[in-house]
């Protein structure tokens, strides 16, 4: 029986002796690759925030008008839908161009408004740390 202990710390130091070390300009590639990662997964999540909140708030708004009520709210949708499906295809498309632009100009307001935030969270995040 083998009077010595063998702990985890000390296979994780044998492990680490055996491995060499990455060199520096490795380490700065990666370092490099792992912060675009980081940006591009914050960026797909801002545009995606950015979209929801665009999304929801044509939904906020008629929820307002009718006061909180459901039966208020889908008789208000009912009535804009019978009313779109009864008009001309020039008064659809006129009326389909309208929705687009309100929601490209809503869309582009949420994102100048939230951006500055969003820099600054990547920016610190990015940092480098202390030690």
């Amino acid at each position: 029986m083998p009077l010595t202990l063998n702990t985890p710390i000390d296979r994780a130091q044998d492990a680490a002796a055996k491995h060499p070390r990455i060199a520096n300009g490795h380490r700065k590639a990666m370092r490099l690759l792992a912060d675009g990662c980081y940006i591009f997964l914050k960026g797909c999540a801002f545009t995606a925030t950015n979209f929801m909140i665009m999304l929801g708030l044509p939904l906020l708004f008629f929820l307002a008008i009718s006061g909180g009520d459901l039966t208020n709210f889908f008789m208000m949708l009912e009535l804009l839908a019978t009313r779109f499906l009864d008009a001309d295809s020039a008064r659809q498309m006129a009326f389909v161009g309208d929705i687009q632009t309100a929601l490209i100009v809503t869309l582009t307001l949420i994102a100048v408004l939230r951006t500055p935030k969003f820099v600054t969270d990547v920016a610190n995040a990015l940092a480098p740390k202390e030690q």
